[in-house]
């Protein structure tokens, strides 16, 4: 099992710009192959 390191419903701040945000979902892996590119 993967363990998150945020929780559900966790205030966290960025690091560099200093914005307040919450944690509604947790997704167990990372679903896409390659970064999309513009």
């Amino acid at each position: 099992m993967i363990a998150s390191k945020f929780g559900i419903g966790q205030q966290v701040r960025h690091t560099l710009l200093g914005y307040l945000g919450v944690i509604v979902d947790v997704d167990p892996e990372y679903s896409l192959t390659e970064p999309e590119e513009e």
